[in-house]
């Protein structure tokens, strides 16, 4: 997984915006993860941090990496994943997969380069909920 390599070796890649969801987000907040990829700030946010998560992942290679990554930190309780893109209003759209972080979205209904994916309205999604922070 080219997106996920930085993640391992040399720790926190994203310095900055990594720091500051672990220091900005408090027990029992709120964290949206739009575009979780394998989860790192997921596991940030509720493993080091203790906030609830939410998470987005359209990718289906990508989201079996994020259940598993949030399964081997133990937070199912403090996870709830939504296999989906979010966008302007309900329906599906068409996603390239086996992309790692270079998925994109396709514009034809094409079965060997794309996958039809669920596209979510993050209003309706978190109709009773308030984010603390979104990414």
């Amino acid at each position: 997984m080219k997106g996920a390599a930085h993640f391992i070796l040399p720790g926190l890649c994203e310095f900055e915006e990594m720091s500051f969801v672990m220091h900005f987000l408090r027990a029992d907040d709120l964290f949206v993860d739009v575009g979780a990829n394998i989860g790192a700030y997921t596991i940030l946010a509720s493993g080091i941090a203790g906030a609830r998560s939410i998470s987005f992942e359209p990718s289906a290679s990508s989201f079996t990496y994020l259940e598993r990554n949030v399964r081997l930190n133990d937070l199912t309780t403090k996870v709830i994943l939504v296999k989906a893109a979010l966008g302007a209003e309900d329906g599906h759209i068409f996603i390239t997969d086996d992309l790692g972080v270079e998925n994109y979205v396709h514009f034809d209904a094409n079965p060997e380069k794309s996958r039809k994916i669920p596209l979510r309205r993050m209003d309706i999604v978190l109709a009773n909920e308030r984010p603390i922070l979104i990414k």
